[in-house]
């Protein structure tokens, strides 16, 4: 029987199968210049969209694609892990651009879209490839647990293997995190600071948006159902102290502070080292705390970097939709407000789930990161 993660996973990738199956065949009646066929397709294409919303109610667990309205206090269910459903919201942006694509080829709007169905369809193919690959084997992905394949001699050995390995894995956190933000910091640059900051306020908050033809439609569904899922993926405690801290997080990225220097101190990582060096000076160290301590850094380490990887992903589909958006009746105001509460939106996912995987401030405690790691080795 295949574990909760992975029948998630692959319940997700079938949506996807379906969507792009669909989308090839609106393609096809598109080229036959056949209008029944043409609207045949665009509501397969609908219907294939929708799969994961009626897939999400059926079975024992619970996609974390529910609104958040959804009761999640079920004993027998619950979310997905977080790489799991940042899979999904990927997925789900991603088909959302199809579906726009598409639209600009049938008619609503002005603007012609071959190309841009290529390519939305291309980057949907991607996730669901690599997707695949990637969690097989890996249930309960976002939790540590490897150990190194062979014990270390003696306790210095250990010792030092474990200071490197703690040293590595808060460099990294430090670095992936970044690369997410520098990216997202680099689109918000472009659009007006009091739109950014309004944004940064209004955080878990929707826009009003006008009526669109049925396929950009689905797509504004789509792409909120989205968003809330990722605004919720980390419980209302941790929206409202994103939301307290993104602001001045903000005004320290805008006022030239280094990112690695807002996010050291987010991750609490000097208190980390002060407590490595703590264990160090310890005379009641063991080999096996210590490897089984390093083994489970390592892990976390390469699950950081598929996390983060995923939200760098879902920074890009944002961009994506927005130029799509672009082509419908809306007006750039609108737009850019929307934009940009979806891109600080990501930069709060980064901020937080890097907290996570650092065991800071506690505020979501999904992951045993760092600091737990850390604590693990010394006996009380």
């Amino acid at each position: 029987m295949a574990e909760p993660a992975n029948a998630f996973v692959d319940d997700v990738m079938g949506s996807n199968k379906a969507v792009l199956a669909a989308a090839a065949g609106l393609k096809r009646a598109l080229e036959s210049s056949d209008s029944a066929r043409v609207q045949f397709a665009v509501r397969d294409l609908e219907q294939a969209a929708s799969l994961r919303e009626t897939d999400s109610e059926t079975g024992g667990f619970r996609f974390a694609t529910r609104p958040a309205s959804a009761d999640l206090s079920g004993a027998s269910a619950g979310p997905a892990p977080i790489p799991e459903t940042l899979i999904a919201i990927l997925s789900d942006l991603q088909t959302a651009n199809i579906l726009m694509a598409a639209g600009t080829l049938t008619g609503e709007v002005e603007t012609p879209g071959t190309p841009q169905l290529d390519a939305a369809v291309a980057d949907l193919e991607v996730t669901t490839q690599s997707s695949a690959v990637r969690v097989q084997g890996a249930a309960g992905f976002g939790f540590a647990g490897e150990t190194l394949p062979e014990p270390s001699p003696d306790v210095s050995s250990a010792l030092a293997q474990f200071q490197a390995r703690c040293e590595e894995a808060l460099k990294m956190l430090v670095e992936q995190v970044r690369g997410v933000l520098n990216s997202i910091v680099e689109k918000l640059s472009g659009l007006d600071r009091d739109k950014v900051l309004d944004a940064l306020n209004r955080i878990g908050q929707s826009a009003g948006l006008p009526d669109f033809g049925r396929l950009y439609q689905k797509a504004i569904d789509i792409i909120g159902r989205a968003l809330n899922t990722l605004r919720s993926l980390f419980g209302e405690g941790a929206v409202t102290f994103v939301r307290d801290k993104a602001t001045a997080f903000w005004n320290g990225l805008t006022s030239g502070k280094l990112i690695e220097d807002l996010l050291a101190h987010l991750f609490d990582v000097s208190g980390v080292k002060q407590r490595i060096a703590a264990i160090a000076a310890r005379q009641d160290l063991e080999i096996a705390p210590l490897d089984a301590a390093s083994g489970d850094l390592a892990g976390l380490e390469e699950k950081l970097k598929r996390t983060m990887s995923t939200v760098g992903a879902i920074a890009t589909a944002i961009g994506a939709a927005a130029a799509l958006l672009a082509l419908a009746p809306i007006s750039g105001q609108t737009l850019a407000v929307i934009t940009a509460g979806a891109y600080v939106l990501v930069l709060a996912a980064a901020v937080v789930i890097g907290m996570d995987y650092a065991d800071s401030e506690k505020v979501v405690q999904r992951v045993r990161g760092i600091g737990g790691i850390v604590s693990s080795v010394a006996k009380p």
